[in-house]
């Protein structure tokens, strides 16, 4: 299940996590985590319980499941860093992953939240690799703060 998956993940990058420190690399790495989407909850018709502060007024526009889909984890732990995780809910994309490694334009290093991105949605097919067009199915410019829907503005993919 994915609750299983998961869960395997949590614990094996906790070892992860503590292997590094038993070996005195953790604190000059640089650690990267995204993912590649957001939850899939496409089956589940019970309550969402999240801590994100959403802004949702039109299920027209996007369904919350697919604005979640939409929104994936993007941890970073910078080298040398020895403050506890916080929350940053600065405008963010797993597009921004090359530049925070390579420290190019890295969004997390500027207290700017005015910030505008491109997302979209398009489903997998078993031809991936051949495959040279892909269907979008949604596509959305996105301004400053991912959690309002007012901010999402529908891109025209045609």
């Amino acid at each position: 299940t994915p609750y299983e998956c998961q869960l395997a993940f949590t614990h094996s990058f906790a070892n992860w996590i503590r292997w590094m420190k038993e070996n005195d690399v953790y604190d000059n790495t640089k650690i990267i985590l995204v993912s590649d989407h957001g939850p899939s909850w496409w089956h589940f018709n019970g309550e969402y319980d999240t801590t994100a502060p959403i802004v949702w007024t039109d299920e027209d526009k996007i369904s919350l499941e697919r604005f979640l889909h939409l929104n994936p984890l993007l941890m970073v732990k910078e080298y040398h860093s020895s403050s506890p995780m916080k929350l940053d809910w600065r405008l963010m994309s797993n597009a921004d992953v090359s530049a925070i490694a390579f420290g190019e334009n890295d969004p997390t290093k500027t207290d700017s939240v005015s910030r505008t991105i491109q997302t979209f949605y398009t489903t997998w097919h078993q031809d991936l690799k051949t495959r040279t067009k892909y269907e979008l199915k949604h596509a959305f410019e996105i301004k400053d703060w991912v959690y309002d829907l007012n901010n999402w503005t529908p891109i025209n993919n045609e």
